[in-house]
């Protein structure tokens, strides 16, 4: 079959695919060109994620089919399985009850679609009449592989499977990547999508022409047109004439980026603690300065009476971790960390919204626009027992 023939296959099939937004906009699937490797890339993360549609590192994710024959899901728990190498998560399939990821193979013939993240808790899709529709409620189906059958190849069940599972982990579209270096051949893709799918230009524009932007939560790593979370392109799309072909494995990058995201942590720590969510609040004040905030749930087991440290440390999107020069916000280490003690109570202690705040002007940097990122950690004495994998923010210094 013709290059130009599969892309568009492969855009009539993934129409439906869900990235939620503000607004749950479909996201079409389309590529970029690689850009020049700089030096040290080599060793980077790549790839896009959102910070709020992260799960915590230790998670385990349950995931319930709603349809299917036991070869099909046989196939999904096989593939899904390997994202486990990497990340710090366990998927649990489960035959009845509650499910953060729920999977289906008949809702949508024809398409393949997954929630990103966290939104799976909160939406759904079911069929209303001939078409489909997005709802508020974790019941329904949040992931759908509406082309697989017993003639499906083991290379098209893990190409799939990987990039949907991908997706539910947090992980967005490679070629929508703000970082990449291509230039779109505009008059060949408006003339298509408008005269050939019958698109409004703003639809286009807005669906396929633009890149997750710099704003707060987008990761934006280095551009990988290896990455599983990549789909491939007709080269008539871009100038240049850059293809990209389908991608069937997880790329070095796609593996540094969730290994990052949510790390293994090796330790000896006879209590037990869990991170069960972070949010961070921007441009708050606190004591007449403008700055984030942390509210940090956590539980924490067997270290009653211990003192802990609950700390946020902050780096360059490369890992670089930011100085302190003013000793305020200061670690050991010389970086800019805030940092809160805390002493559980009880043997089952429940920590909620326990707050943090560091001011931005402890973020001594030029006036600009930064991708920055932080970590959390959790420490008895000089003994790290918890790690909340690495979230990222833009921080804008006026001039």
């Amino acid at each position: 079959m013709p290059l130009k023939i599969r892309f568009i296959l492969s855009i009539l099939i993934t129409l439906l695919f869900i990235v939620p937004t503000a607004a749950q906009s479909p996201r079409i699937c389309l590529s970029d060109s690689l850009p020049k490797p700089q030096k040290g890339d080599s060793n980077l993360a790549q790839g896009v994620f959102r910070t709020s549609s992260k799960w915590l590192p230790g998670q385990k994710l349950r995931v319930r089919f709603l349809d299917g024959d036991e070869f099909l899901r046989s196939k999904v728990r096989q593939f899904a399985q390997i994202w486990e190498q990497y990340a710090n998560i366990d998927f649990v399939f489960v035959d009845s009850g509650p499910a953060e990821i729920r999977v289906s193979f008949e809702l949508e013939k024809g398409a393949a679609w997954s929630f990103v993240g966290k939104a799976s808790l909160t939406s759904s899709v079911r069929r209303r009449g001939a078409t489909t529709e997005t709802y508020s409620g974790g019941d329904g189906a949040s992931m759908n592989f509406g082309w697989f059958g017993r003639g499906t190849s083991d290379t098209e069940f893990r190409r799939t499977i990987l990039h949907e599972f991908g997706h539910a982990l947090g992980l967005l579209h490679e070629h929508q990547n703000s970082n990449a270096s291509f230039q779109w051949n505009r008059p060949v893709v408006f003339n298509y999508f408008m005269n050939e799918l019958g698109w409004s230009r703003e639809k286009v524009e807005s669906a396929v022409l633009s890149r997750y932007g710099s704003g707060t939560e987008f990761s934006n790593r280095a551009y990988d047109k290896d990455s599983i979370m990549h789909y491939s392109v007709d080269p008539s799309f871009t100038i240049g004439g850059f293809g990209v072909g389908n991608n069937t494995t997880l790329s070095t990058g796609d593996r540094l980026l969730i290994a990052e995201m949510y790390p293994f942590e090796v330790k000896k720590y006879d209590s037990e603690f869990k991170f069960k969510n972070i949010a961070i609040d921007y441009n708050v004040t606190e004591q007449n300065q403008k700055g984030l905030r942390f509210l940090v749930d956590f539980d924490i087991n067997n270290a009653q009476h211990e003192t802990h440290m609950l700390a946020a440390y902050f780096y360059t999107a490369d890992g670089k971790l930011l100085k302190d020069n003013n000793n305020k916000f200061r670690a050991r280490d010389g970086s800019v960390s805030v940092f809160k003690s805390f002493k559980p109570l009880y043997l089952k202690t429940v920590f909620t919204k326990f707050p943090m705040f560091i001011p931005y002007t402890e973020f001594d940097l030029p006036c600009g626009d930064y991708r920055l990122k932080y970590v959390v950690y959790a420490w008895q004495d000089s003994t790290r027992v918890a790690n909340s994998g690495s979230s990222y923010f833009t921080y804008r210094k006026p001039c």
